[in-house]
């Protein structure tokens, strides 16, 4: 698992969380914002909802 990767999905998700609210943020968003697909993001948390990584950044 790649440190950085891991950590381009926080910081995408903070600003996402920031800028468009928890509720309305999703997995696909993050995805799409970083280039990649849900699955590639799920090599690096296996969640399907936005919790475990909004977790993460807490």
């Amino acid at each position: 698992m790649s440190k950085t990767t891991k950590e381009d999905i926080l910081i995408v998700a903070l600003h996402l969380f920031a800028r468009d609210g928890y509720e309305a943020v999703s997995v696909s968003q993050i995805a799409g914002e970083l280039g990649m697909t849900k699955g590639a993001l799920y090599r690096h948390y296996e969640s399907k909802r936005v919790r475990e990584i909004f977790l993460n950044i807490l």
